[in-house]
This record gives structure tokens, sequence and C-alpha cells, in this order.
């Protein structure tokens, strides 16, 4: 590249030294024009790679702080599925989905009241939190119970899939439209909506996992 440049410069410093103009002359200012941009290109590159590697500090800080702050979450999560399994050897896989489903909708209620409360507080907000990740714990416990408790034992592992997929689906198509809901309403109003909208979700335990209906459970053990 570099020789075709100074070629290229050869031939206009003809051209123009054939129109009275001096190639000499010509040829020192190309090579000046030359310098001139490369410093400004290695400048260039040189604050990108600056800005590159603060870019790097800062989402690497703001990762790993993100993942200490998280660990408390999974412990609470791990907690909740642990006691939510213990649990339900006593109370059945019916009520567990009963009683773990109020709990993950008290827990919707505690950020609508957070939300309300709209103060710098960390002890009500570390307690919603961790509430509500207790509460997912115990949901996930009742609802994989019950999960593989419908399941063929012929193709469990299938089944087992499939509704796990399926159930991810409204989860997953909801959360795209989440931020418009909130700008449009509010976060109070955005978390009154999702506790809400659980109620049909607790209405069709009347039909897939009555409360007294314990023969299920005796089918599973």
């Amino acid at each position: 590249v570099g020789i075709r440049v100074e070629l290229d410069a050869a031939r206009q410093a003809a051209r123009e030294g054939r129109q009275g103009v001096d190639p000499l002359r010509v040829g020192v200012d190309e090579e000046r024009d030359l310098d001139t941009r490369g410093t400004q290109a290695f400048g260039a590159g040189e604050e990108s790679r600056e800005l590159g590697r603060d870019i790097q500090a800062a989402l690497g800080g703001e990762l790993f702080g993100a993942l200490r702050n998280q660990r408390h979450l999974v412990w609470a999560s791990v907690a909740g599925g642990m006691l939510g399994g213990l649990w339900m050897l006593r109370l059945g896989i019916n009520r567990g989905l009963w009683l773990f489903g109020v709990v993950q909708l008290v827990s919707i209620l505690g950020f609508a009241w957070l939300a309300h409360e709209n103060r710098p507080d960390k002890l009500l907000l570390a307690g919603v939190i961790a509430f509500e990740a207790l509460g997912v714990g115990l949901g996930t416990a009742a609802f994989i119970a019950f999960i593989a408790r419908a399941t063929d034992p012929r193709y469990t592992a299938t089944q087992f899939a499939l509704f796990t997929s399926l159930a991810a689906v409204p989860r997953t198509v909801v959360n795209a439209s989440t931020g418009w809901v909130v700008e449009q309403t509010g976060w109070f109003t955005f978390f009154l909506i999702c506790a809400v909208l659980a109620l049909p979700g607790m209405a069709l335990l009347i039909r897939v996992a009555p409360w007294g209906d314990r023969a299920g459970d005796k089918t599973a053990q």
C-alpha cells in the first residue's frame, strides 16, 4: 500500500512538474501528509483501545458486583426449594401448589408496596427481594413435582422437557411488553396488574390440583 501511494504521488508530481510545479516540493508535501494521517490514525487507535479497556473494566466491575449481590438471592431460592420439598412430603403436591402459589402472589404485592413507599430503604428492599426469592423456590419445587407427577413413566424425560419449555413460553413472550406497560402505568400499578394476572392461574388449581385430592400424591409416591 505504501509503495502504491508513493508511486501515485510520483506520477502526480511528474504531471504537475510538466505544468510548472516543483515535483520535489510536491513529494515532500505528500510525505508530510502521509505522516500526519498515520499519526492521527495511530492516535485514534490508541484512544479506541483505551476506551475499550475502560468499558471492559466498568462492565466487569458491574458484572462482578451484580454477581456478589445475586448470591444471596440464590441462597434464598435454594432454601425455598429445600423447604418446599420437605413441606410437600407432609402437605402433598396439590396443597403445596395452593400454599406456595399464595406465597408467590403475596411476594408480588410486596413489590407493589415497595413501589408505593418510594423511599430509599435498603432493609425494606432486601426483605421484599428475599421473600420473593423464597417464594420462587417454594413455587418451583411444587411446580416441578406437579409436572413430574403428570408425566407418563415411559416418556418422563421427553414430557418433562416439553412441559417445562411450554411453561416458559408465556413468560418469554410477555416480557417483551413489560417495559411499555411500566412506562404507561408506573411501577405500583404494574405490580398490581401482575398480582391480578396470577389469580387465573390460582383458579385453575381448582381443576388440575384440588385442595382435598390426595389420590394423585399417593399415585406419585
